[in-house]
C-alpha cells in the first residue's frame, strides 16, 4: 500500500494461494473481482481463507499463513489516504496527548489515540512488520468489516441521527440521507419478504430501521410530523424481526450503503431459506460497487446460484483439504452458469456436490437410495464407507456421463456405478463412456475390445448373465479377462455391478427381484432399528466391499480419470491450478 502512487481504495488486487489444482500442480493464483465465493467441503479451509485475507490487509499479529502464500492489496494515494483520514479524525478531549502528530480516529474499529507519522510509514512499501501492523490496526481495519454470525444481526439496529449534510457515520445513516439507496434496499426487502423497508426518525435522537406492510406515503421519512408519527408507529422494528430477516437486511444495507471497502462474509446464508439464500447471493453480486470487495465463503448451493447466474462477474474458489493434501481450484463462472441452467444438472441436485469431497453417480433413485442407506451404514458401524460424498441420480446410464464428466472438470472426483448390463452400448454410447473415464485416448480402441469379448463369453455362457449371477456364469480365462476389464475401468472411476444388477445385492435377505417392489422390500428386510438384532449391519463382502474400492478410488490422489475426455492419464494441470473447461 503505497502513499506516492494513484490509487482507488483499500482492495485486494491479488492472491497467490498455497495449493493448486492438484497435490503436483501450479499454485493458483487470483485476481479477485468484486465478489470471491470460497466453496467447497466441511474442513476444505473456507473460513480460514477469509481470516487469513483480514489478517493480511490489517494485519493485527502474527498469523501462520495455511491457505495463501501472498495477499496483495492496491496502493492508497496521498489524496486517498487525507480523504480517508478525514472521515476517521474526531476532535482532542482534554487531557489526550497535545503532540501536533497525534490524532484521535474513530470508526467501526472504536477510537484510538494515533500517531499519524508512524501511521504512513506503516502504508509504505517495505514497512517493517511491527509498522505495517500499527497501520493495519489504526487505520485500515475501519475499512474492512467482517460480518460474523452476532454483528450481522445488529447492523439494521437504531442509529443516532446526525445533521443532515457532512458524511454520515453509520449505514442507516447513509441509507437515510441517500432516497435512491434506501428506495433499492427496500424493494429488494419488499421481494423477499412481502415487507417495506422505511427508517423512522420520528423517535429522536435515534434513527430506527423498520419494516412496514404497506409501501410508505412519499416524502413520510423525512418528517416529524403526527401523520409520520402515526405511520412508523404500525411498523416493526427491524430488531424485532427473525434473525433470517436482520440478516438479510442487515448485510445488503452493508453493501449497498455501508462504507468498508472490504466485507467478509462466512456462511451468508445462515439463519435463511435457501429461496432468500439465492436472493441474498444474487443481490450482493449484482449490487457489490465499484470500489467495494466482497469476500464470501458458502455451505449454500442456493447462495452460489444467486452469485452466478446474477450476471455479474464472481470468482468461485473451490478448496479442499484430505490427508494433509489441498487444492485450490478457480472455477470459471461462465461454466458454472452453464452447467448450473442445464435442466439435467439442476434436476438431479448436482450443484451441491461442490459442497462434498465426492460424488457418485448411478442410473436410477432406487439406485441412489440404496446406495446412500448402505452407505450410511457403513460410516456408522464400520471402519469402511465413502465419506464425505453425495450421491446422484442421473436418471438412466446414457446421462450419467452428463454428469460425471463435467463435475471432474471442475475437480470433483465422481465415481459412477452401472448394472453389468452397459458393455451391450457400442458406437457412439461407447464413445460417450469413454470420454467419461478421461482414460488416454491411445487406450480406446484396447478398451473397446477387451469389452465386446467380456460381452461375447457373457452372453455365450448364458444370455440372460444379467440376471443369473452376472460374471458368475463365467469360468477359467473367460472370468479372468472379464475380471482384468472390470479392474481397469474401476482405475477410472467406472464401477460395475459384477453380480449383474442393482437388485443382486444383499442375496442372503431373499428379496423378490420385481424392479417396483424391490427396494421398499429390501430397505424393510434390512430393518430400520439399530437395536433390532436383525438390523443388518456391514459386512466384510458383498455391497459393503463394493463401496469400500469406490472409496478407494475417490481418496487416491493419483487416481485416474481426472484430467480432460481422450487426454494423457499424465496431463498436467492448465495454468493457475485450473482444470481444462472443455465447451
Amino acid at each position: 500500500m503505497l502513499l506516492n502512487k494513484k490509487g482507488a481504495t483499500v482492495q485486494v488486487t491479488s492472491i497467490l494461494f498455497r495449493a493448486g489444482g492438484s497435490s503436483e500442480g501450479e499454485a493458483l493464483t487470483v485476481e479477485p473481482k468484486r465478489v470471491t465465493v470460497f466453496i467447497g467441503p466441511n474442513n476444505g479451509g473456507k473460513s480460514r481463507a477469509l481470516i487469513e485475507i483480514l489478517q493480511k490487509i490489517a494485519p493485527s499479529g502474527h498469523a501462520e499463513d495455511l491457505i495463501f502464500s501472498r495477499v496483495e492489496t492496491s496502493d492508497i494515494s496521498e489524496e486517498e489516504f487525507e480523504e480517508k483520514l478525514s472521515c476517521l479524525q474526531r476532535p482532542k478531549k482534554a487531557g489526550e496527548d497535545a503532540n501536533p502528530n497525534v490524532m484521535p480516529l474513530e470508526g467501526r474499529g472504536g477510537r484510538q489515540l494515533v500517531d499519524i507519522p508512524t501511521l504512513k510509514s506503516g502504508l509504505k512499501p517495505g514497512a517493517k512488520a511491527n509498522v505495517r501492523q500499527y497501520a493495519g490496526q489504526n487505520f485500515i481495519r475501519h475499512f474492512c468489516l467482517n460480518l460474523g454470525g452476532s454483528n450481522r444481526l445488529q447492523l439494521a439496529n437504531s442509529a443516532p441521527a446526525e445533521p443532515i449534510t457532512g458524511n454520515p457515520s453509520s449505514t442507516i445513516g447513509a441509507l437515510f440521507k441517500d432516497d435512491a439507496l434506501r428506495s433499492r434496499l427496500s424493494a429488494i426487502v419488499n421481494r423477499a419478504f412481502e415487507q417495506f423497508f422505511v427508517i423512522d426518525p420520528t423517535q429522536m435522537p435515534d434513527l430506527t430501521p423498520r419494516l412496514s406492510t404497506e409501501e410508505p406515503p412519499a416524502g413520510v421519512e423525512k418528517q416529524l410530523s403526527a401523520e409520520a408519527a402515526q405511520f412508523f408507529e404500525n411498523c416493526l422494528p427491524v430488531k424485532d424481526a427473525s434473525d433470517g430477516t436482520k440478516a438479510f437486511i442487515g448485510i445488503l444495507s452493508e453493501v449497498l450503503a455501508g462504507d468498508p471497502d472490504v466485507l467478509i462474509i462466512d456462511e451468508p446464508e445462515a439463519f435463511l431459506h435457501p429461496s432468500l439464500s439465492y436472493l441474498l447471493g444474487q443481490q450482493i453480486a449484482s449490487n457489490a460497487r465499484e470500489g467495494k470487495q466482497v469476500f464470501a465463503a458458502t455451505h449454500s448451493a442456493s447462495f452460489l446460484l444467486g452469485c452466478v447466474l446474477s450476471g455479474a462477474d464472481v470468482d468461485v474458489i473451490r478448496l479442499t483439504y484430505r490427508s494433509a493434501s489441498a487444492t485450490a481450484r478457480h472455477l470459471p463462472a461462465d461454466r458454472l452458469k452453464r452447467l448450473m441452467t442445464d435442466p439435467l444438472f439442476r434436476s438431479v441436485g448436482a450443484v451441491s456436490a461442490l459442497f462434498f469431497e465426492n460424488a457418485i453417480v448411478v442410473e436410477g433413485d432406487s439406485d441412489r437410495a440404496f446406495y446412500d442407506e448402505v452407505n450410511n451404514r457403513a460410516l456408522r458401524y464400520s471402519d469402511g464407507g465413502i465419506r464425505h460424498a453425495t450421491f446422484l441420480n442421473a436418471h438412466n446410464k446414457q446421462t450419467v456421463v452428463n454428469i460425471v464428466r463435467p463435475l471432474r472438470d471442475i475437480g470433483i472426483p465422481a465415481a459412477f456405478i452401472f448394472d453389468l448390463d452397459w458393455i451391450k452400448e457400442d458406437g457412439q454410447v461407447w464413445d460417450r463412456y469413454f470420454s467419461a473415464l478421461g482414460a488416454p485416448l491411445g487406450l480406446k480402441g484396447s478398451m473397446a475390445a477387451a469389452r465386446r469379448e467380456v460381452r461375447r463369453a457373457l452372453e455365450a455362457a448364458d444370455p440372460n448373465y444379467k440376471r443369473k449371477g452376472g460374471l458368475a456364469v463365467l469360468c477359467g480365462e473367460d472370468r479372468t479377462t472379464a475380471d482384468a476389464f472390470f479392474d481397469q475401468m474401476e482405475e477410472y472411476g467406472l464401477f460395475t455391478v459384477r453380480s449383474g444388477e442393482l437388485e443382486c445385492w444383499l442375496p442372503q435377505l431373499a428379496v423378490e427381484r420385481t424392479k417396483s417392489k424391490w427396494l421398499p422390500s429390501i430397505f424393510e428386510a434390512m430393518g430400520s432399528d439399530p437395536a433390532d438384532p436383525s438390523y443388518l449391519k456391514p459386512g466384510a463382502d458383498d455391497v459393503w466391499a463394493f463401496l469400500n474400492r469406490v472409496q478407494a478410488w475417490s481418496i487416491n490422489a493419483a487416481r485416474r480419470g481426472m484430467g480432460s475426455p481422450g487426454a494423457s492419464a499424465k496431463t498436467p494441470s492448465a495454468p493457475n491450478g485450473g482444470l481444462p473447461m472443455p465447451a
